[in-house]
């Protein structure tokens, strides 16, 4: 298996120090079910991309433990295979015309 990159690993260590340890740390896994899942990332304060990274990073910490033999290899062992979360952005683009862009632009440049 690749090592992951320093910044990855930093990333993926945050998500599960800080969101995935302090709900489900003393919990056993085999009795999280998909639907508490769902509703603690709706329950989550942040944009759908990062909801679906930490239930990402969830389902790999699963599947990890499966091929380990640490749980049952089968899908009713894994919750988070059975878990809904968009990751499309609410992000709304500002488009700007060619003048207000120069405009824009020239205002910058005086910000040096």
């Amino acid at each position: 298996m690749k090592k992951l990159a320093v910044t990855t690993q930093y990333t993926v260590g945050h998500y599960i120090d800080d969101y995935l340890l302090p709900r489900w740390g003393t919990s056993f896994a085999l009795d999280i079910q998909p639907l508490e899942i769902e509703q603690w990332l709706r329950s989550l304060k942040h944009s759908n991309p990062t909801k679906d990274k930490i239930r990402r990073i969830m389902s790999v910490i699963y599947t990890r433990a499966q091929k380990y033999g640490l749980v049952p290899r089968s899908d009713s062992s894994n919750p988070v295979k059975w878990v809904e979360q968009s990751a499309k952005s609410s992000y709304k683009p500002i488009v700007l015309d060619p003048a207000t862009a120069a405009k824009s632009s020239s205002n910058c440049r005086g910000l040096n």
